[in-house]
């Protein structure tokens, strides 16, 4: 069975992070080279967006957002391609909360794992100069969690 493949965003350069609202409303959406997190409307029964605003723009930050994960209070974990960083935003005023200082500087994405989805795996690309880069960094006691993935299968 072939699904329908409707356009519903243009100019994107580097595609990347994509994550959900914990009510699932909202779709959070990284293009790394335009340092803007968009969000949409989400609608988790038909597995649609609409509505595109630009959320929250990392312009005055180090790095640009890359991969991301929302844990399971709704606070958005953000990878920093060139800024050494994992950094949290809080989406309800768009401001950053706080921020993980890591050795390397491509961070790539971050996702939380572990059997209560209670450690946070931070990935990293190889970069000469950087011994450490291209590492897997763990990060346990972050005060939160992940939430379960969201599946949505076309019927």
């Amino acid at each position: 069975d072939k699904g329908v493949f409707t356009k519903k965003f243009t100019g994107v350069t580097i595609s990347n992070g994509i994550g959900f609202s914990s009510d699932e409303k909202y779709m959070y959406y990284i293009d790394t080279t335009g340092e803007i997190m968009y969000r949409f409307d989400y609608d988790a029964e038909e597995g649609s967006i609409e509505n595109c605003i630009r959320f929250i723009d990392c312009s005055n930050e180090s790095g640009s957002f890359d991969g991301m994960t929302v844990d399971k209070n709704g606070m958005i974990w953000a990878a920093h391609w060139g800024g050494y960083q994992v950094s949290v935003w809080n989406p309800e005023t768009g401001k950053k909360e706080a921020q993980i200082d890591l050795p390397v500087s491509c961070v790539s994405s971050c996702e939380f794992g572990g059997k209560n989805l209670d450690t946070l795996y931070i990935t990293t690309a190889k970069k000469e100069g950087e011994p450490l880069s291209g590492s897997i960094f763990v990060c346990r006691d972050t005060g939160t969690t992940g939430k379960s993935v969201n599946f949505y299968t076309h019927s």
